[in-house]
């Protein structure tokens, strides 16, 4: 992969629970990671949900590796884009050199 292929910076961000003030927890999303990444759209599709269209796209993102990183507590802010990362991170060919990220943006 070529150098200029990262071109897009992303944050990667963890969940944070911090006490809602009422015996609950609420979700803060902190900074973990800025990065740059390839981004790629994989796949789409619309469905009615709750008489609303509903468009969900799936996308892979690739950065260079950076350990830690896991899918559920994560997610990739992109200019206020937010990505779901569904499925563990893929640690290309074994090397510790770039990382792949399947990932789920939902769009309203």
């Amino acid at each position: 992969m070529r150098g200029g292929d990262l071109r897009h910076r992303i944050n990667i961000e963890t969940e944070s629970l911090a006490p809602d003030g009422l015996g609950g927890q609420v979700v803060n999303w902190v900074l973990f990671a800025s990065v740059f990444c390839a981004l790629w759209p994989t796949s789409g599709k619309e469905t009615m949900q709750n008489l609303a269209l509903e468009a969900k796209i799936s996308h892979k993102v690739r950065i260079r590796y950076l350990a830690g990183i896991k899918a559920g507590t994560f997610r990739v802010n992109y200019n206020g884009r937010i990505f779901q990362i569904v499925g563990p991170p893929i640690n290309w060919e074994e090397r510790n050199i770039y990382l792949d990220m399947l990932c789920l943006e939902i769009v309203a």
